[in-house]
């Protein structure tokens, strides 16, 4: 059930295990007690992963091993990263200055798809974000002041700016994750509509957790997460960030696939028929994505897609802004679309609660 954007509404300690590492032969014993020490293969997890470089030629054309998932996303995402048409309509004149207007000039969206997703900023408020920027490269800042100056308010204004607001909400999250390891993200968008508000009504109690999602944070346990968001102050930990992700989206995969089998009344569901899950990264100033794809039961492959902009200059701001609110229309239609079908229930549960299946 495709939602529409209405021009009124409003918006409204564990035992440590042996793991062979990725790549090598040797079993090598874990010993950090935290997820984001080690890089994702080398975590104590039965569940396999494998990450994957997405090549530039495949955000156009499916190459044969490509996930189908995925390539939806990387094809509704191209024009962004190529900086065409990242720019909405009416914008160009009045709100950028002569440098941004001597940028190429296909990056104006003229009535296409752009505007289907949202407005840009400002250019006062890209100022504003540059400004910032620098000022936390300048003296070396903690992820606390990227995520409060920087970060967090880029964030809340795409999401402002979306043709999606209303259906969306944007969260700092501060719990962790359920098994298979405890992990937690900075931020997320999360669907927020009143068909899966009803559905939460109805939907079964899974090992004592009434939820969407994966995680104890109590606002959002009626609003399934659609994309996950790991920030980092300095270069150089974007491997924590990656691997901390990456826990998180074999946690999310898990909860939605217990879901399916309590809609569906089986007790095995295929991985193929999960969604796929954008995972955002962003480093001081950079940005990167990363996608989730579940190959099967046991094994999760990880896109990475690579940068998709930055917060130091306007043209990097607008390709940003264009991208995020791109995948939230994503999250908006292809994704809730996906919770409608395989996961939100038409009636209410039995008196029994479903046990993890």
């Amino acid at each position: 059930m495709a939602l529409e954007p209405s021009d009124t509404a409003s918006p409204p300690s564990r035992k440590r295990r042996r793991v062979t590492l990725e790549g090598t032969n040797d079993a090598t014993p874990i010993t950090s007690s935290s997820p984001s020490k080690k890089p994702l293969a080398a975590l104590p997890l039965i569940h396999r992963s494998k990450i994957l470089a997405v090549q530039p030629g495949e955000w156009k054309k499916k190459s044969p091993q490509m996930p189908e998932n995925i390539f939806q996303i990387l094809k509704l995402l191209c024009s962004c990263q190529k900086g065409t048409r990242v720019i909405s309509t009416g914008q160009w004149t009045k709100s950028l200055d002569n440098a941004l207007r001597n940028h190429k000039l296909t990056a104006v969206a003229g009535t296409g798809t752009r505007a289907t997703y949202g407005q840009s900023p400002s250019k006062r408020f890209m100022d504003d974000i540059i400004k910032e920027s620098s000022r936390h490269e300048g003296f070396s800042a903690n992820e606390a002041g990227w995520n409060c100056f920087v970060h967090a308010p880029l964030l809340k204004e795409a999401l402002k700016l979306s043709t999606m607001e209303q259906f969306v909400q944007l969260h700092n999250v501060f719990k962790k994750s359920l098994a298979p390891m405890a992990t937690r993200v900075d931020f997320a968008y999360a669907l927020d509509t009143p068909q899966l508000d009803t559905g939460f009504e109805n939907l079964h109690t899974i090992e004592g957790m009434l939820s969407y999602n994966h995680t104890f944070f109590e606002a959002t346990l009626s609003l399934p997460i659609c994309i996950s968001i790991e920030t980092k102050a300095h270069s150089g930990s974007g491997l924590r960030a990656q691997t901390q992700l990456g826990v998180w989206a074999i946690s999310q995969h898990t909860k939605l696939a217990q879901l399916v089998a309590l809609k569906s009344g089986r007790d095995a569901v295929q991985a193929t028929t999960l969604p796929a899950l954008p995972l955002l990264i962003g480093v001081g100033a950079e940005w990167y994505l990363l996608i989730a794809s579940r190959k099967d039961s046991e094994h999760t492959d990880f896109f990475k897609c690579g940068r998709i902009g930055s917060t130091s200059s306007h043209e990097e701001i607008l390709k940003l802004v264009a991208t995020l609110q791109a995948l939230i229309h994503w999250g908006s239609t292809t994704f809730n679309d996906w919770l409608m079908q395989h996961v939100v229930p038409e009636k209410p549960p039995s008196t029994v609660s479903a046990e993890s299946p």
